[in-house]
């Protein structure tokens, strides 16, 4: 958002790109990104449980050596594929064998540092098993490095350049052959992508494209998907007599509007499916407006509205690309406008069954504490499958003893191997999810124990798993752990009753 509003003040003229207040505030808008190996060190090395430290100093080394043999002005020995976009250059060797560096160097790279440390997390693991623990403290890291930087630069880096390189280019020639179908297909397809977390997988493209050569219009024609989806929403908002609807529709619509729709996806228009479709189909048409007219993003920006100044070419001042862009996101708001607006239809409510006994017997159930800890909000959850209510409502609680009992009477549905989840029937119907801690699938097992076994028949207060808390801690996750209802849909609830 920064680099966007300098790229508007330096293109009306309210700010030189040569004074101090430019180059202040570019330093914080362009730096993250010219460190960005060392911030994806850090969170890769959580993603794949390694010392953060280790996958920081990892980063730092690539963006290190890069950056003294720009500052010395080294020389390359010779250069391969030189001329190519694949050219490499080699600087020095390492115990004879060539050191390949791309001639762009390893700042703002992506895939290089998310590979080193991965292979980090499998040198890091033979250390600890054969390190005695009294120095594996320090001996640890101290070794993982000492392999693991000169295979970054002899294996990983050269090898992930040439694929991320190779992955520019194949992209850039399915949008020379035709940047139509090629935008409609990323349009179309971009929502759906968000939906599986699939969307992150283009984002090292882009950044790629911006650093080689300045812009990207891979990503471009997705600006208009978020708008799309903003409109379908804000139409059934003006349609609909359903209050509750209605004021679900109003906060989705705003933060569509800055580019976060995950609230209007997963909250309306998917579980409705007709309108989630139109969005699509409307940003495809946005989409292949923009890969035809070849508008492309110069710097990599906010979403919403704050992506909008990411289409100015701050370096020529060319805002046709902006132009393209705004025109894509006018069309394809009125087509998302329009069609649900006339398709769009409240679910009739299903009327009671006159044939049915006067008197209905009314089961209500409690739901007791499984853990003692502190009750918290769904919504403060990090796992967006649990803090949007996707599987159902419910509660968290921060554990403070490692000790989980059931809930109430009833039966296990289903127990996790690695013990770190459980799924519970109550007598009275209610199916139970219980999931300790947050990714923690990852830890394989590892501080958990389980105490009974699927299908087997449960009474409230039976401890039913017992967990490392300072473990799953130390190891790098959160033990926050939410307890869903997951059939809610079938109850309802107690109105003095908060779930």
């Amino acid at each position: 958002m920064i680099k966007g509003l300098l790229a508007l003040f330096t293109y009306f003229g309210w700010m030189s790109e040569t004074g101090g207040t430019y180059l202040l505030l570019y330093a914080v808008a362009d730096g993250f990104f010219h460190y960005f190996p060392i911030f994806l060190g850090f969170t890769a090395a959580k993603k794949f449980n390694v010392n953060q430290f280790v996958g920081m100093a990892l980063g730092a080394a690539l963006l290190y050596a890069s950056d003294i043999i720009n500052i010395a002005g080294f020389e390359p020995v010779s250069t391969l594929f030189e001329g190519s976009k694949f050219a490499t250059s080699v600087y020095t060797t390492f115990l004879h064998i060539p050191v390949m560096i791309p001639s762009g160097g390893y700042a703002s790279t992506v895939i290089p540092i998310i590979l080193a440390v991965w292979v980090a997390s499998k040198v890091e693991a033979f250390w600890k098993k054969i390190i005695p623990d009294v120095v594996k403290t320090f001996l640890v890291p101290m070794m993982t490095l000492i392999i693991c930087t000169p295979l970054t630069f002899l294996v990983v880096g050269p090898v992930a350049s040439l694929l991320t390189s190779l992955i520019g280019v194949l992209t850039s020639a399915a949008f020379d052959f035709s940047p139509l179908f090629a935008g409609l297909l990323v349009g179309a397809f971009w929502q759906v992508m968000v939906i599986f977390g699939l969307h992150w997988g283009l984002v090292p493209i882009m950044m790629l494209n911006l650093t080689n050569f300045g812009y990207d219009f891979v990503l471009a024609p997705y600006f208009a998907a978020s708008f799309a989806q903003t409109a379908v929403v804000t139409a059934i908002l003006f349609k609909t007599r359903n209050m509750k609807l209605r004021a679900l529709c109003i906060p989705a619509a705003i933060s569509g509007v800055f580019g976060v729709t995950e609230p209007a996806i997963y909250g309306i228009s998917l579980p409705k499916k007709k309108p989630f479709i139109i969005s699509c189909f409307a940003a495809g048409v946005g989409g292949a407006i923009i890969g035809a007219a070849g508008a492309k993003i110069y710097t990599f920006g906010g979403l919403g509205v704050f992506g909008i100044p990411t289409f100015i070419n701050n370096a020529t001042k060319d805002i046709s690309s902006i132009v393209w862009a705004l025109i894509a996101v006018g069309v394809a708001v009125v087509i998302a406008f329009v069609a649900t607006f006339v398709t769009y239809r409240d679910e009739e409510k299903k009327t009671e069954d006159l044939s049915a006994p006067a008197h209905k017997t009314s089961i209500r159930g409690v739901i007791a504490s499984p853990l003692k800890g502190e009750v918290v909000e769904l919504g403060k959850v990090e796992d967006e499958v649990f803090s949007t209510e996707v599987l159902g409502k419910g509660v968290a609680i921060i554990p403070v003893e490692g000790k989980l009992i059931a809930p109430v009477d009833g039966e296990v549905l289903s127990l996790f191997p690695t013990g770190h989840a459980i799924g519970l029937k109550t007598d009275f119907g209610a199916e139970i999810l219980i999931h300790i801690g947050t990714d923690t699938v990852k830890l394989e097992g590892k501080f958990f124990t389980q105490k009974v076994k699927s299908g087997e028949k449960i009474k409230k207060g039976q401890t039913l798993i017992e967990f490392d808390i300072e473990g799953i801690k130390k190891a790098g996750y959160s033990v926050v752990t939410p307890i869903i209802v997951t059939n809610t849909e079938e109850f309802t609830p107690d109105p003095q009753v908060c779930w």
